[in-house]
């Protein structure tokens, strides 16, 4: 069966590429309710865990290379979590995001993260510079390192869409 340009593709092929799809989905559910509420639901991780088991039982990913990859991501971002760098909705959606990417992706999403976070942060930063100023010294508060709270489930979704559909390429040749 030839589609997408894949190829010959065979039933678990599909499956792989439905899952892939369902994460997507998943990532960007968790960019719009955190950049609406600022809050990421657990429903999203579980999924996204749920899922991942999935395409391990039909051998698209090893189980000791996810639950490595889950364990490493899961201690980082406790971590961070512990000292209030980053949210718990953070650190659940990237542990639970970690099985899909495996070890050899991690350092490729914390990069790509990190950049799509800089850049969040960089609009966030010229959004609140380029309002009008509502009362005398708002400005100093911004100025003294009053935090700006983003929305950093945008920047994992983002950093999470580009890694698993680079992994796609990667797998089918394109």
């Amino acid at each position: 069966m030839i589609a997408w340009g894949y190829g010959d593709m065979g039933e678990h092929d599909w499956l792989h590429i439905t899952l892939a799809i369902l994460c997507s989905g998943l990532l960007i559910w968790c960019a719009a309710t955190d950049l609406r509420a600022r809050i990421i639901p657990n429903r999203i991780s579980v999924l996204l865990l749920f899922a991942f088991l999935i395409s391990g039982l039909v051998g698209h990913h090893s189980w000791v290379d996810g639950f490595l990859s889950l364990g490493i991501v899961f201690i980082i971002t406790f971590g961070m979590f512990a000292i209030g760098m980053i949210g718990g909705g953070d650190a659940k959606v990237m542990t639970a995001l970690a099985p899909w990417l495996g070890l050899q992706s991690l350092l490729g999403f914390a990069v790509l993260t990190s950049l799509f976070g800089g850049g969040l942060a960089t609009f966030y930063l010229l959004k609140q510079r380029a309002r009008p100023q509502v009362s005398p010294g708002a400005d100093e508060a911004l100025e003294e390192g009053q935090a700006i709270e983003l929305p950093y489930g945008v920047a994992i979704a983002a950093g999470g869409l580009t890694m698993i559909w680079l992994q796609q390429s990667v797998l089918r040749g394109v």
